[in-house]
């Protein structure tokens, strides 16, 4: 038997940390936005006694997502066949836009079986989100808590630099940066209040321009670059734009299906920075 199964990513549109636990995880506050198939797993049953997981066009250094989902389904006590599985990979690590966690939620909707939450997130903090079978929500705890809201009626276009950022050594830096100013800007009321208000603006389709996020300050301040993206942004009329998770896309959201052909054209100007354009 051969599936082919379409593997989701997302952006953050807002992401606030509202604290450091005592475990040491990060809370946050977070309106996610699900982004159409960008990767697919060719799953097949294998014939051996251990799963095989290869990946193509992207380099995974150390135990893969999937493999590591497998590993903790069936230590929870299910009983999963031994599968081989490729992943087709177009998303480089460190971009902020959960693609390894899209793929481990491909494979849990693979196996069929919904696992508790404490279990799903011991896969990957991003994780619970592409278990849930909605394409916006308001993500909380350590990304653990979904509530979905309405999908959001607005154009997507994403930015891949060449640089990446990834999430453990990023949530360090982070404490760092905070730590100095007091700690993080907002508390979960907050936070909320304000994920309120965005969502309600680009719900209307109205100008929000540079979206909330803790991570941006830093990357902004260490890529100039980002600036020159976010100008570019407005310049062609879009309404919102920022960086996903902990980096190092930076993405924007229009109204206009018209500017996806401006952006493209103008974005050339960039290239040397640019891995991609992702226009879901």
């Amino acid at each position: 038997m051969r599936i082919l199964k379409s593997s989701f990513a997302k952006i953050n549109i807002t992401l606030r940390v509202t604290g450091v636990r005592d475990d040491g995880y990060h809370n946050i506050y977070s309106l996610f936005s699900r982004i159409n198939a960008l990767e697919k797993l060719d799953i097949r049953i294998s014939n051996k006694n251990y799963d095989t997981v290869k990946t193509e066009g992207v380099l995974v250094k150390g135990e893969n997502i999937i493999s590591k989902a497998l590993r903790i389904a069936r230590e929870s006590g299910l009983d999963i066949p031994y599968l081989d599985v490729s992943v087709i990979k177009t998303i480089p690590p460190g971009m902020g836009l959960g693609g390894g966690s899209g793929n481990a939620g491909a494979i849990l909707d693979f196996i069929g079986v919904k696992l508790p939450a404490d279990v799903i997130s011991k896969i990957g903090a991003d994780v619970p989100f592409f278990t849930e079978n909605c394409k916006t929500a308001v993500v909380s705890g350590i990304g653990d808590i979904i509530d979905p809201v309405q999908e959001l009626q607005i154009n997507t276009a994403i930015i891949a630099p060449k640089w990446n950022c990834i999430s453990k050594n990023a949530y360090k830096s982070l404490d760092m940066y905070w730590g100095p100013k007091g700690g993080y800007p907002l508390n979960e009321d907050g936070a909320k209040e304000e994920l309120k208000r965005v969502y309600s603006r680009l719900s209307s389709k109205e100008f929000v321009g540079l979206l909330p996020n803790d991570f941006a300050p830093q990357l902004i301040e260490e890529n100039a670059i980002y600036a020159d993206f976010f100008n570019l942004f407005g310049s062609v009329g879009a309404i919102a734009w920022g960086i996903s998770g902990s980096g190092a896309c930076a993405f924007v959201l229009y109204a206009e299906s018209r500017i996806s052909s401006l952006l493209l054209d103008k974005i050339q100007t960039y290239s040397k920075f640019i891995n991609k354009v992702i226009i879901p």
